[in-house]
């Protein structure tokens, strides 16, 4: 292949990705907003490499409809969704619940931004692509392990080829369903 033809398949697949989506996120804050700061920071620079630019708003200001509102359990019951550090409603669309206290459990307090921020874009990435699916390995992974957590500190964990076309064609579908006469979803 040529110098020329390498270079305008790179701008191909460059061009393909520029076209970002913007949504708007609604977190409540609690009593951590330092923290939540710097990992809303972190999910945003995560997200925009998925093609992904996040508004985000904060307790006290109204949610649009358009907006995916994250809960916050301080006090997760340990027989609810045993194990799981968030969950999201991705066939609702709207609703995401970050498990506080369990994932505080995972790390050291100057760690913590890093595994909410990789919390909240797995849990976003599930809304934005519309299905509960997972990927063997990086962010979209059922389950991190301790070299996971450890790893995600110095370097956020990857999407998978397939975890960005989904991101891609979830919000589109998801994109065109907001904007359509009768949403449906939100």
């Amino acid at each position: 292949m040529s110098k020329l033809a390498a270079a305008m398949a790179i701008l191909a697949v460059g061009s393909a990705y520029a076209q970002h989506s913007k949504i708007t996120v609604c977190v409540e804050i609690g009593n951590d907003q330092p923290m939540l700061v710097k990992a809303e920071a972190e999910t945003s620079t995560m997200l925009r490499h998925a093609g992904v630019l996040i508004d985000w708003k904060h307790t006290g200001s109204s949610c649009p409809l358009a907006g995916i509102v994250v809960h916050r359990s301080d006090r997760t019951p340990v027989s609810f969704k045993s194990g799981a550090l968030a969950y999201a409603m991705p066939y609702q669309g709207v609703t995401i619940e970050l498990f506080m206290d369990r994932i505080a459990k995972e790390v050291n307090k100057q760690e913590l931004h890093h595994l909410v921020a990789h919390v909240l874009v797995h849990e976003l990435t599930h809304i934005l692509q519309g299905v509960a699916r997972h990927s063997e390995t990086g962010v979209m992974k059922a389950r991190w392990g301790r070299s996971d957590f450890l790893d995600l500190v110095y370097k956020p964990l990857p999407f998978t080829d397939d975890d960005l076309d989904l991101i891609r064609v979830g919000s589109a579908a998801r994109a065109a369903r907001l904007n359509s006469p009768n949403p449906v979803g939100n």
